[in-house]
């Protein structure tokens, strides 16, 4: 989970291969990662990981076996409510505009020590939030800002890789990853990163489901 300092930081819904939010033994919860696209036996068999888990909350909004944006909001709603509960602020959601789905917002201490506020936000996202948001950047369509595409395909072209107009995720523009030892793939990353923060400077920290 990227970290960003003073009294809140910025979090995301989704990152790089299901890597759940940086949760220790969080991605071996969630199953399937990388390019793999998460089947309907895939959410169930998480979703039954949950409950013996003791995630109630999260095992229900994923025992259909598909995630959709109902359920995304609930599993918000319960973070949020964890959170709240707990003593600490969490700011209204973003959409991403790195993938046009997932949702960016920060946490704030209210002026309490940040490293509890830390380990129980942690706690918080993995009873309710990680394997929910993961799942649901997994499955459903991703489609990149217009402004962010556009930048992010001018940066790759400077940088010597070819991205049609189609493309419209970085998943697609990140071309094949065994073809060039993944040069381009580093390339995306950094070129979407790079285009989301200089078009959108009040985000500090965002994240990509690959």
């Amino acid at each position: 989970m990227t970290r960003v300092p003073g009294p809140a930081r910025n979090i995301v819904a989704a990152v790089v291969a299901l890597a759940c939010l940086g949760i220790s033994g969080c991605a071996q919860a969630l199953g399937p990662q990388g390019d793999k696209v998460l089947s309907s036996e895939d959410i169930k068999g998480i979703a039954q990981r949950e409950r013996d888990a003791g995630h109630p909350e999260t095992a229900d909004l994923m025992s259909d076996g598909a995630v959709d944006k109902a359920a995304y909001d609930q599993a918000f709603n319960n973070l949020r409510k964890c959170m709240t509960e707990g003593g600490y602020g969490v700011s209204a959601p973003v959409i991403n505009p790195g993938d046009g789905i997932s949702y960016i917002f920060t946490y704030s201490s209210q002026g309490r020590d940040r490293s509890a506020m830390d380990k129980f936000s942690l706690e918080c996202e993995q009873r309710y939030w990680a394997a929910v948001s993961s799942a649901y950047a997994n499955t459903n369509e991703q489609t990149m800002e217009e402004p962010v595409r556009a930048a992010a395909q001018k940066c790759l072209a400077k940088a010597g890789f070819s991205v049609p107009d189609e493309a419209r995720n970085a998943k697609a523009m990140a071309g094949d990853p065994l073809k060039d030892q993944g040069a381009q793939r580093k390339a995306a990353l950094s070129c979407v990163y790079e285009s989301i923060y200089k078009i959108h400077p009040e985000i500090k920290s965002a994240g990509l489901s690959w």
